[in-house]
């Protein structure tokens, strides 16, 4: 009603940690990091002489998971863990079918 004051709730982000990032995105990074020296171990060098393009593809569980944490979708602004989230979820849902004559 008029002359109430109703303040709003102040929104709280995710807290940062560690070098501007929170908790799961230092997670997801270290889970990327880890699956990538595990592919290090099974999968061999590429038969380059140059070390950095040898290894090249060894990084590729880590550029995902970076991949998931910074893109951004372009119409919603979600980061696109969430939004692929939110997406199998919407397609999970229950779905009610109203049949009509």
């Amino acid at each position: 009603m008029y002359g109430q004051h109703h303040p709003l709730a102040q929104r709280t982000g995710p807290t940062k940690i560690a070098w501007g990032l929170s908790l799961p995105q230092i997670l997801t990074l270290l889970a990327g990091g880890c699956l990538s020296y595990r592919l290090s171990q099974i999968v061999p060098a590429l038969p380059f002489k140059n070390i950095v393009f040898a290894h090249l593809h060894h990084l590729i569980p880590l550029g995902l998971a970076a991949l998931f944490i910074f893109a951004r979708h372009g119409r919603t602004g979600l980061n696109f863990a969430v939004y692929l989230y939110y997406m199998t979820a919407y397609r999970l849902r229950r779905k009610t079918f109203v049949w009509r004559r």
